[in-house]
């Protein structure tokens, strides 16, 4: 759990910095275009990948936090046992749905590698997709460690209230 939390923290850094980078660039293209009456078209496709960076990345970091979209409502209202089966349904479903990203997106990621950027031709479109894959396998990492979590913390539950009836 150490490595995946070293790994986490290391992409929010990444975050961070993207977010600061595209909040400066946006910042400048928007007083260029103002005071100096141009527009940088470097600036801006520079923020755009910072912005789909952050997204991607953002979204998986979100399952390590279990800040991820989920509705509660409908889980809130069944069994505990059924709330928990409920859950790890979900893990797996998203674990499917981020294992097929992480698959097309290296595929994606390879065919791009022949597209170049329109205002930056030295920048290999690729790279910029390699996001989609980097995310797929960060999500599937976190996903991984809540389903153990969950399973472990249903399994200690079971086992505190085996205990509990063995006292009586």
């Amino acid at each position: 759990m150490k490595v995946i939390e070293k790994i986490n923290g290391f992409l929010r850094v990444i975050c961070t910095v993207l977010l600061i980078l595209m909040t400066s660039l946006v910042i400048f293209q928007v007083l260029s275009r103002k005071f100096l009456n141009i527009s940088i078209a470097q600036v801006e496709e520079i923020s755009r990948y910072c912005m789909i960076w952050v997204g991607l990345l953002g979204a998986a970091l979100g399952i390590s936090t279990k800040s991820h979209v989920a509705v509660e409502l409908f889980r809130d209202k069944l069994p505990p046992k059924l709330q928990k089966a409920a859950i790890l349904f979900s893990i797996l479903v998203m674990a499917l749905f981020f294992l097929i990203l992480l698959f097309f997106g290296t595929q994606l990621s390879i065919q791009a590698m022949t597209q170049r950027s329109p205002s930056m031709p030295a920048l290999k479109i690729g790279f910029i997709m390699f996001v989609v894959p980097i995310t797929g396998a960060v999500a599937l990492m976190n996903l991984a460690a809540l389903f153990v979590q969950e399973v472990s913390s249903s399994s200690k539950s079971s086992m505190a209230g085996h205990s509990v009836k063995e006292r009586s």
